[in-house]
């Protein structure tokens, strides 16, 4: 399994988003909330309010689901960060491998059950 950490610029952007990772079975979940950023764009300070998100997606799906993410952001530069989960409960990593029974991957997560 791995965490994807993505932000969005609109509520109704994230939640289609959402809902088509999931539909299309490239994740098992995703959660996202209302954000507020300060940034630099070129030589200007920006705030503005976003959405962040973090995906579970199991490892094979992991290139799908990055694509596709790029085509469903409307930023010109979006953020796709993925992250290794150092550790699993593994009836969850069960269920997030569960979208798509092709997609097993070995649990190699220290304590995963701890």
């Amino acid at each position: 399994m791995r965490l994807i950490y993505t932000v969005f610029g609109f509520p109704e952007e994230a939640r289609s988003a959402a809902k088509v990772l999931i539909e299309s079975k490239l994740a098992a979940c995703a959660n996202y909330w209302p954000i507020k950023s300060m940034f630099y764009m070129g030589d200007s300070f920006k705030e503005k309010d976003e959405v962040s998100m973090l995906i579970k997606v199991p490892v094979k799906r992991l290139d799908e689901a990055r694509k596709k993410l790029r085509e469903l952001n409307s930023y010109q530069v979006p953020s796709i960060i993925v992250l290794k989960p150092e550790s699993v409960n593994n009836n969850y990593l069960k269920w997030v491998q569960s979208v798509d029974p092709k997609a097993e991957e070995q649990n190699n997560y220290d304590g995963a059950d701890k």
